[in-house]
């Protein structure tokens, strides 16, 4: 990982917004990296608060949202995936806040056992972050009763990062095609707009062998490494999902 000062602080001051008095001292580790720790308990709990409030924010609006076009709409399927959506976003955001509050905890104690996983994990905020208002921006760009019934129930059964995940995997078996190897890694590919919507943090992907990779994709908890990842298996251009 890049230095872990600089990654650390930038994450958290240009997607979180942090400010005062409260910030990260150094910490040296035994194996000469340097990474970020909270100055105190006070601060940590202070950081953590800054840190998810622009997910409340964003959360609170794409429920607004939701609820705005659905007015006047009697549809009971539209009705009930709009009740799902917003309980499926609430849920995630509980989860994702819930693992963050815990990581700053466990940074306290660990800094060097734990600092990239809670790097990731600021990473992930700010997935679900652009998540949310991918969600706001298609809902509100929805001009009749179709098109807001297709987005709610697009997002609210998964069927948006289904789709990018097929598009994903597509790509990697294309590249074995046209190289007859599968990619160092998926920068490769170009698929920044894919890749930012399913969100770069739920994602790892391994090249086993030249032709042959592993990719889990977080679910809904934006956490990977948990029971809802999906994971993915590519061997000679062809790719399947384990579970």
């Amino acid at each position: 990982m890049k230095n872990q000062i600089l990654n650390l602080f930038l994450a958290i001051t240009m997607f979180f917004g942090i400010t005062g008095c409260c910030g990260y001292r150094v910490v040296t580790c035994p194996d000469g990296r340097p990474v970020n720790l909270p100055k105190s308990e006070r601060c940590a709990d202070k950081l953590y608060k800054d840190a998810v409030k622009q997910l409340d924010v964003n959360l609170k609006a794409t429920v607004n949202i939701i609820d705005k076009v659905t007015v006047g709409i009697d549809n009971a399927q539209v009705k009930n995936d709009a009740i799902l959506l917003k309980e499926k976003l609430d849920q995630e955001s509980i989860r994702l806040q819930e693992t963050l509050k815990a990581s700053f905890l466990v940074q306290r104690s660990d800094p060097c056992g734990s600092s990239a996983t809670h790097f990731k994990l600021l990473e992930a905020i700010s997935d679900r972050n652009f998540k949310l208002q991918e969600i706001k921006a298609e809902l509100s760009n929805s001009t009749n009763e179709v098109a807001i019934a297709k987005t709610l129930e697009n997002y609210s059964k998964g069927k948006i990062d289904g789709a990018n995940m097929k598009a994903l995997t597509q790509a990697i078996d294309n590249y074995f095609t046209q190289n007859q190897k599968y990619p160092d890694s998926l920068e490769s590919l170009n698929l920044v707009d894919i890749i930012a919507k399913l969100g770069s943090s739920r994602l790892d992907y391994k090249l086993d062998s030249p032709d042959k990779y592993t990719l889990r994709f977080a679910g809904e908890d934006y956490i990977l490494k948990t029971s809802d990842d999906k994971v993915y298996i590519g061997q000679g251009g062809t790719t399947t999902r384990q579970n």
